[in-house]
């Protein structure tokens, strides 16, 4: 049985656990290009770690373990690498929650998301009735108070799109993939958002023709959610074949050109063991 380690938050310490017999634990998705672990800084010093104290208060108080790829991963051992990366698309999927960290801030917390998601209702059953042209629909969500409703939506969904996460490789992955998903950015307010909102909301500003908010002009504010996480919140929901994932790969990026592959292909479902000193080409 494979093992892999989990960082204690009680006492610092690395342990040891076998694949599938874990304490319960918390897995942080995260861009390494915004040094939330700076080298040198101890995990719970650093903004990472403070994300991840800030998510266990606030939701999750009993429990002690976290899994951080920075540290739970022997970063200067090649071989260690090769045994861990295939077992990345586990450990995110059996972590209690998956904590996104941003380095951007949200500027809205839970009470914000729950009452949006109330007023939102409407329009969500909406989508999943596929009811927009409806006149009755279209009159109050095109052209009446629900339109205000749409827009001020998805600008808030516009805000977790300002960080290096959005358009990462790896980062595709470690949403897909989550049983639970907690959003914490620089404010560290930790947020549960319905995944339907990333699908919806743009898709209904399309159908509604909401011009404000359909552009997909690249670096325009709402760009990223239209073409990329509409297509990563299909996937997550089990609205799109599995290995069609593929197909999200866009404009997504990796900081070592190798892991383009790797993460792509662990999302889909596919894991494929590293080989040393490999290259994308080879």
């Amino acid at each position: 049985m494979a093992h892999f380690r989990l960082f204690n938050t009680q006492n610092s310490i690395l342990e040891a656990f076998k694949l599938g017999n874990t304490p319960p634990y918390l897995a942080i998705s995260h861009a390494w290009s915004d040094q939330f672990f700076p080298p040198g800084i101890p995990i719970l010093s650093s903004p990472g770690g403070e994300a991840i104290l800030k998510a266990i208060s606030a939701c999750f108080p009993t429990l002690h373990h976290c899994w951080v790829d920075n540290f739970c991963i022997l970063q200067d051992s090649d071989s260690d690498k090769a045994e861990q990366i295939p077992l990345m698309g586990s450990i995110y999927h059996d972590a209690e929650a998956v904590v996104i960290a941003l380095k951007c801030e949200l500027g809205f917390n839970q009470n914000d998301i729950d009452a949006a998601t109330q007023s939102l209702a409407p329009a969500l059953e909406m989508w999943r009735e596929e009811s927009w042209a409806e006149e009755e629909n279209a009159s109050y969500w095109a052209r009446g108070h629900g339109r205000q409703l749409l827009v001020q939506a998805m600008k808030g969904l516009a805000r977790l799109t300002c960080s290096s996460w959005a358009t990462r490789i790896w980062t595709l992955q470690e949403y897909v993939l989550a049983s639970k998903v907690l959003w914490i950015g620089s404010d560290k307010n930790p947020v549960r958002i319905p995944d339907i909102f990333f699908q919806a909301i743009p898709g209904l500003c399309d159908q509604l023709e909401i011009k404000e908010c359909i552009f997909r002009t690249p670096g325009t504010e709402f760009a990223v959610l239209h073409m990329h996480f509409s297509g990563m919140a299909n996937s997550r929901l089990g609205h799109i074949e599995k290995t069609r994932i593929m197909e999200l790969l866009g404009n997504r990026k990796a900081t070592v050109p190798v892991d383009e592959v790797y993460g792509i292909m662990a999302a889909s479902g596919v894991e494929i063991g590293p080989v040393q000193n490999e290259t994308r080409e080879h």
